[in-house]
């Protein structure tokens, strides 16, 4: 069984909170390979670095680590 991995970037709001429905679309295959090929699963890492801050938490008091 071999694997491959690929790498997409989502918009920040194309991403809802809740629940979200990802179609992944084969375009183009190797036409050398003698096997069939399926999708098995999707992995779908989220990274927040652009998250918007919560308002109303009072953040001129808090404390950088909760100190």
């Amino acid at each position: 069984m071999s694997a491959h991995w690929f790498r997409f970037r989502l918009e920040r709001d194309e991403v809802r909170r809740g629940e979200n429905t990802v179609e992944v679309e084969c375009r183009t295959k190797d036409g050398r390979a003698g096997f069939t090929r399926s999708l098995n699963g999707v992995e779908i890492l989220m990274r927040y670095r652009d998250m918007e801050r919560p308002e109303g938490l009072g953040i001129d008091r808090v404390e950088p680590g909760g100190g």
